[in-house]
């Protein structure tokens, strides 16, 4: 059975869209990312040579309109992205440095990660304190230690604070981390 040949119209890139957003969460820039690779790999593929520069065009216009529309409708949305994002790293131990990072690899304009991450959070007191204690956890450092291990000294410390300190929290988030809640 041959394949249809490759016609590039709004419907497609919908199609496309909706695919990736039936599987994962996005922000617009994300999005926007992914359709113009996914779908300019394809325009590669099945267009000849001298089609490709206008047909990469028209993708740019169809992916522009089809991001407007989503947003108008809350299909997009990066503040709703950025703060499920964040929730989900802060439980997992991740710094607020790091989550910064994250949410603009990820394409979330500066101001919307500066509204969630100055958000109140869930747990009392230093959100940053409650993370590198999540962090401890996992990573079973400090007090968090198995009771079957040797005892605490002062090399493990240096070398828990390391660990810490390498997860992007500071000195003293570190240290008091490593003390038991």
């Amino acid at each position: 059975m041959a394949r249809a040949a490759f016609q590039l119209n709004a419907e497609v890139v919908d199609k496309a869209a909706l695919r990736y957003l039936d599987r994962f969460d996005s922000t617009v820039a994300n999005l926007k990312r992914v359709m113009l690779r996914q779908l300019g790999k394809q325009i590669a593929r099945e267009l000849p040579l001298d089609e490709q520069a206008a047909a990469g065009d028209a993708l740019r216009q169809l992916v522009e309109s089809l991001l407007e529309r989503y947003q108008r409708s809350s299909l997009l949305d990066d503040v709703r992205y950025a703060t499920n994002r964040a929730d989900a790293l802060r439980r997992r131990g991740t710094s607020t440095r790091a989550i910064r990072q994250k949410l603009q690899l990820k394409g979330v304009p500066e101001a919307a990660v500066d509204r969630v991450l100055e958000r109140p959070s869930d747990s009392e007191g230093d959100p940053d304190l409650a993370s590198a204690r999540s962090y401890a956890k996992r990573r079973r450092l400090g007090a968090y230690r198995r009771a079957s291990e040797a005892e605490y000294t002062p090399e493990r410390r240096r070398k828990d604070l390391a660990a810490l300190a390498r997860a992007g929290f500071s000195y003293s988030i570190a240290s008091a981390a490593l003390v038991a809640d």
